[in-house]
């Protein structure tokens, strides 16, 4: 396998592992009774929008070759330390949020 696809794979099955840990918060977003509601929901949403641009790049890598696919690898970096970021800080988030609602 070419270390083009391998990295693509990569992306994929990070996307994979998040989108189950999305899926976690999300439940624990419509349970939430925390005072900052409004906020974690927006927060929540930033997020959805995060994924989704790096599902649209994981795809565009996917079918590009070359120059095109260097490109893409420099913004799917620059976008995957933000969304690694916003999900860890929303499970750091939401674990509080649970304890305090215990």
């Amino acid at each position: 396998m070419s270390t083009s696809r391998h990295y693509v794979n990569r992306l994929q099955g990070q996307l994979k592992e998040w989108q189950a840990e999305i899926d976690a918060l999300e439940r624990d977003a419509t349970h939430s009774r925390s005072p900052t509601d409004a906020g974690l929901h927006r927060r929540m949403a930033d997020l959805h929008e995060k994924f989704e641009a790096a599902g649209q790049i994981v795809a565009e890598m996917r079918a590009s070759e070359g120059v095109a696919r260097q490109g893409l690898r420099e913004a799917a970096d620059c976008l995957w330390e933000g969304l690694r970021r916003l999900v860890a800080e929303m499970g750091t988030t939401f674990h509080v949020n649970r304890e305090g609602d215990a």
